[in-house]
């Protein structure tokens, strides 16, 4: 069962996220994480945690290589 699952996906990108733009849009992922655009960590996981109050039980987070949060991506499980 998938339900009440954090899915993080990596996926190339070092410098430019449009691989992962067109991965998240057909994965329909919560947040896409690029190297072109800081989304910050707080952002993310306010995303995150108004998906999961809206009633949602398992979320996607697309991460390009070459982001700033994703360079840390393992690491988040702990915040979330």
């Amino acid at each position: 069962s998938s339900h009440n699952r954090l899915f993080f996906v990596e996926v190339m990108g070092r410098d430019v996220g449009h691989i992962a733009l067109n991965v998240g849009v057909g994965a329909g992922a919560e947040e896409i994480l690029i190297p072109e655009e800081d989304l910050g960590l707080d952002r993310l996981l306010e995303s995150l945690r108004r998906s999961k109050q809206s009633g949602k039980s398992s979320s996607i987070v697309v991460v390009a290589e070459g982001d700033k949060i994703g360079k840390n991506v393992f690491e988040l499980k702990d915040y979330v």
